[in-house]
């Protein structure tokens, strides 16, 4: 995963407040959509994430 241009696109469920996007994103991976429903996590991810749609 040395290559620069590397993108791998992934979708989250039970996202929580998303530490695995922040440990992932040096490695490429750039998240397409979560899916949250508590209210405190959803509010986190919209504001770290507000172009990431959370559904």
């Amino acid at each position: 995963m040395g290559d620069k241009n590397f993108k791998l696109k992934y979708g989250s469920v039970c996202s929580g407040v998303e530490a695995a996007t922040v440990a992932w994103h040096d490695l490429g991976f750039e998240p397409q959509w979560f899916s949250e429903i508590e209210p405190f996590p959803s509010a986190v991810l919209q504001h770290h994430y507000p172009e990431i749609p959370n559904h």
